[in-house]
């Protein structure tokens, strides 16, 4: 199943929508598997609520293909260590390409 997220300028998350970096987060712990050291690979750069629980997962790395609206949260990834990569997904590969 292919699923498009269609983005319009302007267009605000509502408060009780849960992100999927969230969302997966709090699946793990759900199911006692581990994050500390994981990577994590998204389809929009985190926000800036996502970044803080990522850092506290232990998640080491943050992948993603596009960036989301504000930056705040990969600027903050990145000053905790967190190795934040754009990546461009390919039909047969994934291939790392250089971060904004």
């Amino acid at each position: 199943m292919t699923v498009t997220n269609t983005f319009e300028p302007g267009l605000r998350t509502k408060p009780e929508v849960v992100h999927a970096e969230m969302n997966a987060i709090a699946f793990a712990a759900k199911h006692g598997v581990a994050t500390d050291q994981c990577i994590m690979i998204t389809t929009h750069s985190p926000c800036f609520e996502c970044a803080k629980l990522i850092v506290q997962s232990g998640i080491k790395a943050v992948y993603y293909e596009q960036a989301y609206r504000l930056t705040d949260g990969v600027q903050f990834l990145k000053e905790c260590h967190v190795v934040v990569r754009v990546i461009d997904v390919g039909e047969e590969e994934v291939r790392e390409t250089k971060a904004p």
